[in-house]
């Protein structure tokens, strides 16, 4: 199963979401980190095509990954969102999502996407 990650480019991405993630071991799941290499915009719209799930952590907003949000929903892919708690989000967000979780540090994320990607299989 292949899990897009979407997110802004705003923030410390490599450490505050990479990293962490990148230690999750969990069987018949890939996860996509789409700016792992660089920075720059990529041609996303082919690997959230081939992707079962979409993952957005959605605490940093930005219209890219807004844009990748909607070719998801209109792909019929399952969003799930995952923001810092104390932080808020576009309430437009629940409009296409299948849940919106709130966590509190690195750990809680990485249990709220183990439990997502597990649950998904």
């Amino acid at each position: 199963m292949q899990v897009y990650l979407a997110h802004a480019t705003s923030f410390d991405y490599q450490q505050e979401l990479y990293a962490p993630l990148q230690q999750l071991s969990i069987p018949q799941v890939k996860l996509i980190f789409p700016h792992l290499q660089t920075a720059q915009p990529i041609h996303s719209k082919q690997l959230i095509a081939a992707s079962h799930l979409i993952l957005a952590e959605v605490t940093y907003p930005s219209t890219g990954m807004g844009i990748e949000l909607g070719w998801a929903e209109q792909l019929g892919k399952p969003i799930y969102a995952l923001y810092r708690e104390g932080c808020t989000y576009s309430s437009s967000l629940k409009l296409i999502t299948t849940a919106i979780y709130s966590y509190q540090d690195v750990q809680q994320l990485c249990a709220i996407v183990r439990e997502i990607c597990e649950n998904s299989i």
